[in-house]
């Protein structure tokens, strides 16, 4: 709520990802990049991590270097987050307008983020 709410932010990515997820290390180079390029328009990340260990959580965020906001749940199947947003697996993107608090966008994929973060900041 207080990404959401934070003036700064004029919509939030909420990436649900693992360390142990091929698809979701593939996308980190494009998030990365939309994250480096629309960061200071106003998008936000906050990446939301079902590793069921820690110490692998946040090796790879220091390995990578992800700058955003990032928290672990733990097990997919165990994380509340997995009902309130209707998650069926990993990964899953949710961007949220900040003005309205609406999703806007479900799913996108990796190779859109620059096209979609640029129509919606720029």
């Amino acid at each position: 709520k207080s990404v959401v709410e934070n003036p700064k932010n004029r919509y939030v990515l909420l990436d649900f990802w693992a360390t142990w997820c091929e698809p979701c290390r593939e996308s980190m180079p494009a998030l990365m990049a939309a994250y480096d390029k629309y960061h200071e328009l106003g998008l936000e990340v906050y990446a939301v991590s079902c590793d069921p260990k820690e110490d692998n959580w946040k090796q790879h965020i220091a390995d990578e270097g992800m700058k955003w906001v990032n928290v672990r749940s733990g097990a997919f199947r165990d994380m509340p987050e997995c009902e309130t947003y209707v998650l069926q697996g990993i990964p899953t993107n949710i961007l949220i307008d900040c003005r309205t608090g609406i999703i806007t966008h479900r799913n996108i994929p990796s190779r859109m983020f620059d096209t979609t973060f640029a129509q919606l900041l720029q």
